[in-house]
Parts: C-alpha cells; structure tokens; sequence
C-alpha cells in the first residue's frame, strides 16, 4: 500500500485572500510577490472571475514574460514552460476519466446493464 500524506498547512485560496488582504492593506499601489503553486495561480485567477481582483490590475509574469490572464479567467497565450506539468496532468486525468466512463457505458449497453456510476 502506497500512503501518501498530503501536508497542506496553507490551502491555495487562504494564500490568494492573503495576497489580495496585503494588495489592499498597501492600497493597491504596485506590489510584486513570488508565488510558486499553481493552486494559487488558479485561485488569484478565480478571484478576477468572480470580480474580486480587477485582470488590468493585476501581472502575472514566468521567466520574465506576461501572463495576460482575462476577465474570464483564461490566459490569453499561454508560455512554453508555464505551469506545463500541471497542466498537463490535468489533461490527462480529464481525457483518462472520460475514456474509463466511455469503455464502461459500452460495457453497460452491450450487456444491457445499466452503469450511470460517477
């Protein structure tokens, strides 16, 4: 058996409402911080969604170029490199699931069962 114990002691959104709580406490003057979490990237990136952060107040930049991240949340072209990793296992986990969920529902048609599991 394999455990794995995740130690999260600061999840991604406490860090974004940390980071946005110092943003406002120096009145939103200019302000650089470092982040390396991609949790916190898509947590600060569902606070401009859901309106909190302004996307023309806020800059995102890896290896020294620009993140355009919109008001919808979407970065406007992603860089190579940029969260890659993550990203793509992400993807693979997407496209893995609905294969697994595809197999499974023409398991259940062919044998006539009914599979409608998550």
């Amino acid at each position: 058996m394999l455990t794995v114990v995740i130690d999260n002691p600061e999840s991604a959104r406490e860090k974004a409402e940390k980071i946005l709580a110092f943003y406002e406490g120096v009145g939103r003057h200019n302000t650089c911080l470092s982040v390396n979490e991609p949790a916190t990237f898509d947590a600060l990136r569902l606070m401009i969604v859901e309106g909190r952060l302004d996307a023309d107040d806020v800059r995102f930049e890896f290896n020294g170029e620009q993140v355009v991240v919109n008001r919808y949340g979407a970065v406007k072209d992603w860089p190579e490199g940029f969260l890659d990793e993550h990203m793509g296992i992400l993807d693979s986990i997407l496209r893995k699931s609905v294969e697994m969920r595809k197999r499974e529902r023409d398991v259940a048609a062919m044998t006539g069962g009914n599979n409608t599991s998550i």
